[in-house]
This record gives C-alpha cells, sequence and structure tokens, in this order.
C-alpha cells in the first residue's frame, strides 16, 4: 500500500491536495462516482440514485467543467499527451477512492455527500466541492496517520518486547552434534 508523503504543511499529499478549482469538483464528482459503484445494500444503495440524479441536476455544469479540466492539463503539460496523463491520473484517484480498509467509512461520508450535493445550486458548486472533497478526504488521510501510526508503534514495541538479538560470541557446536557436521 502506498501512503502518501506528509508536505511540507505537515498534511498527506493525497491525490486531492493543490487542486484547481475545476479539478476539486471533478474530483468529488470522481469519488461519489466510486461511491455509487462500491457502496452497496440496504445503507448505501441511496448513493447510486442520489448519484444519478447529481448528474442530472448538474449536468450543464459538470459538462463545463470536464472541458475545463482537459484544458487544464493539456496546458500543464505541453509536448505532452495532457488527456493521457488525467486518464492515468483519474485510474489512479479512481483506485485511491476504493481503499478496501476505509470503505465503510467512505461510503457514510460518501451518503451524507450525495444527499446535500442534491440540495447545492449549480453555481456554489465550487465551492461545495472544496469542502465536500476535503470531508471525504479526511477519511484517507486519518487512515494513513493512524496506519503509520501504527508502524512506529509496532517498531517501538518489538525493539521493547520482541525478541532480542544474542549478544556474545555465538555457542559452539559440540562434536558428533547435528550442528557440528560431524
Amino acid at each position: 500500500m502506498k501512503v502518501p508523503p506528509l508536505g511540507i504543511d505537515g498534511v498527506r499529499t493525497t491525490p486531492n491536495r493543490g487542486l484547481s478549482r475545476e479539478e476539486n469538483i471533478w474530483h468529488l464528482r470522481s469519488g461519489l462516482n466510486v461511491a455509487a459503484l462500491n457502496c452497496q445494500g440496504p445503507v448505501w444503495g441511496e448513493i447510486a440514485q442520489n448519484y444519478n440524479r447529481y448528474l442530472q441536476v448538474h449536468k450543464s455544469r459538470l459538462a463545463q467543467t470536464n472541458k475545463a479540466v482537459d484544458s487544464e492539463y493539456v496546458k500543464r503539460f505541453p509536448g505532452q499527451n495532457g488527456l493521457r496523463v488525467r486518464d492515468t491520473r483519474m485510474t489512479d484517484l479512481y483506485n485511491y477512492f476504493a481503499l478496501p480498509p476505509v470503505r465503510a467509512e467512505f461510503c457514510d461520508r460518501s451518503l451524507a455527500k450525495s444527499r446535500e450535493i442534491l440540495a447545492i445550486p449549480s453555481t456554489a458548486l465550487p465551492e461545495y466541492s472544496f469542502g465536500a472533497l476535503a470531508d471525504i478526504d479526511a477519511v484517507f488521510i486519518n487512515f494513513f496517520n493512524a496506519f503509520e501510526k501504527y508502524k512506529v508503534d509496532i517498531a517501538e514495541w518489538n525493539a521493547r518486547y520482541g525478541p532480542q538479538p544474542m549478544t556474545g560470541p555465538a555457542p559452539v557446536a559440540a562434536a558428533g552434534s547435528p550442528a557440528s557436521g560431524k
């Protein structure tokens, strides 16, 4: 599992950091899409319905956003295939949102956001997306922080209570024992 490193501000550099206004909208849409696909059953089944409704309510704004993000990538990666870079990053983003250990919390948070976003006017989508995406990303950041703390804690525990390396010369095997080779 790849844990996003800490940025100079002490916050994990997830795929949802340092985004443009339009990318925030698109990343939130992507997260809700993953939730609509992965969060099923009686508790979370509403997410798919809300997501489909969201796509209809904000159809025009989302189409503008998609074109704007395409344009940003083409400008950001001149001489390269900016749209191919975008596709690769979107695949990475979808995989990020599908991280199994946080699925339940991600689904719970996405359910709440899928309900809220239906009441947001398209003109307020950029501002709403910034906060909503940060709320969803916090699920992952909290997990990564806890995972890193666990690794430190287990190393400290092993250093204190785990098997200790032998000190001094290695024991000499007696003649005729299997370890002596005679």
